[in-house]
């Protein structure tokens, strides 16, 4: 995955950024640490028309069963 730019969530966010498209995006999971705790993530958001990466600073900590 490429490296995610920063963004901020004012509003709503369905448009991408870089391209204009409009109809939302697809999320994208990210180990925080590469050798670190595998289950401590952060969601990122990737557009399906440009593939651009977006970080929304959402992070959690997956539960496996």
């Amino acid at each position: 995955m490429t490296k995610a730019t920063l963004v901020e969530v004012t509003n709503t966010l369905h448009e991408c950024p870089e391209c204009g498209y409009r109809n939302g995006f697809h999320v994208g999971f990210k180990r925080i640490e590469p050798n670190g705790h595998p289950h401590k993530v952060t969601i990122q958001l990737v557009c399906p028309s440009c593939s651009a990466v977006f970080d929304i600073g959402l992070k959690a900590a997956l539960e496996l069963e």
